[in-house]
């Protein structure tokens, strides 16, 4: 599928995709799109691999929307929640689906992540435009109430400026940056996500990030890493997020394909911290549709929904059946940070649906250790179309593995007959479904 902050604008990336290169498995040069190989381009959008090499593809180019007045801009937020009562945290979860599913609403400009708990939550991400145009839509959808928001002092920003006067109520528990560019706001998202240590050990460095930037050392200070896995491990980061120097030094490390910046993946947590666990994703990933809101209070108060990316608007406007992602329902992509609590997702999701077929999962993620419906998991109902697909163009499955749809015996049988191949044929050997 390839999810991003975006999603809810653009859709999942395999939408925007409108021509693959690929190299079959015997050698062969293939073209995919609506007209050549339409089978092949529907299965490669968003069907789990496994059908040869993708050499190139070639991608639609999408404008932010245009603004009512003025010149583009782009508002970075994050807003904290006390959710320390049942009350509380039922009001923000009711309050927060009815913005995903709201589709007369703005919502699909407001793209990021989100994470629920019985002590306190939180809404990040990113809108796509004015610092007053995201006030007015979150006021609206009564998340952004004094009521329900933390007592942090708010923070709001213009440019590289800080500035008070950025909207007309003040409020409490809430930062808002406003930028004239995406990439501007993207890179303070990160700097600031940094900052909090959430995202420093999916990368490799010298520790010391102006360093490793080639920017002056006093621009960095000295912070204790705390964030699971590592543990008491000093890293020298940025001390101001909104410093011109340090978005610009970030954004040459992000374009340098050798910079640390792009380092990044679970050797990072073993190499600097000493982590021997489980990479987060063997726990899983899991969607969520529309459900009532004790289910969604049962999943916050027992494990915590933590939310990775949101795929309200754009994603779900498509048929489930117009590209090979089935799961076009979902509003969010939650993580497991643990076996157990993927195990308790499951049961408390089980006893919603009572049908553990129902459940379903982002194909990023390895599926959940014992789960035997992983074909629906993943694909829903169009897994057998993605068998037959699999048959056509890796009747061997060269390509596969074992989270990989395979080749249906069937059409590899009816396949071989239709070009008289032997009774020999290689499929006969392969596994068929289990």
């Amino acid at each position: 599928g390839g999810s991003g902050d975006m999603s809810p604008y653009i859709g999942w990336a395999a939408d925007a995709v409108l021509e693959f290169d690929l190299i079959d498995y015997t050698g062969k040069e293939l073209m995919a799109n609506v007209d050549e190989n339409p089978d092949l381009y529907w299965a490669l959008r968003g069907g789990g691999s496994g059908l040869g090499v993708v050499t190139k593809m070639k991608t639609a180019v999408v404008a932010s929307p245009e603004p009512d007045e003025g010149t583009r801009k782009f508002t970075t937020i994050l807003f904290e929640y006390d959710t320390s009562t049942s009350k509380r945290l039922k009001k923000l979860l009711s309050s927060f689906q009815d913005f995903l599913y709201d589709a007369d609403s703005d919502s699909y400009r407001f793209g990021g992540g989100a994470g629920f708990n019985d002590k306190s939550s939180s809404i990040a991400g990113i809108y796509l435009g004015s610092a007053q145009e995201t006030v007015d839509l979150f006021k609206s959808s009564g998340l952004m109430s004094n009521t329900m928001l933390s007592n942090k002092t708010a923070y709001y920003s213009k440019g590289y400026e800080k500035d008070q006067s950025i909207v007309d109520y003040q409020f409490h528990g809430v930062e808002i940056s406003e930028f004239d560019s995406y990439g501007e706001s993207l890179l303070f998202r990160i700097c600031t996500e940094f900052q909090r240590g959430l995202s420093y050990y999916g990368m490799v460095s010298s520790l010391d990030w102006c360093k490793d930037m080639g920017i002056d050392s006093d621009l960095c200070e000295g912070v204790t890493v705390e964030a699971p896995p590592l543990s008491d491990v000093q890293v020298s980061f940025p001390k101001n997020c909104l410093d011109k120097t340090v978005i610009e030094a970030m954004a040459k490390s992000f374009l340098d394909p050798k910079s640390f910046m792009n380092r990044c993946g679970w050797e990072a947590q073993w190499q600097v911290g000493g982590y021997t666990g489980w990479p987060m994703t063997m726990a899983g990933g899991y969607l969520l549709p529309k459900m009532k809101v004790d289910v969604l209070h049962k999943l916050a108060s027992k494990t915590g929904i933590g939310i990775r990316h949101l795929q309200h608007g754009a994603p779900m406007a498509k048929a489930t059946n117009a590209t090979a992602w089935y799961h076009r329902d979902t509003a969010i992509l939650a993580e497991a940070n643990s076996v157990d609590a993927l195990e308790q997702t499951f049961s408390i999701l089980n006893e919603h649906y009572n049908d553990p077929t129902k459940i379903q999962g982002y194909y990023n993620y390895a599926n959940p250790i014992g789960n035997p419906n992983w074909r629906t998991y993943y694909f829903g109902d169009n897994w057998k179309r993605i068998a037959k697909v699999k048959a056509k163009y890796d009747p061997m499955n060269v390509f596969g593995h074992q989270q990989q749809i395979e080749p249906d015996p069937e059409e590899v049988a009816r396949l071989a007959s239709d070009t008289k191949e032997s009774e020999d044929a290689p499929w006969k050997s392969w596994w068929a479904y289990n």
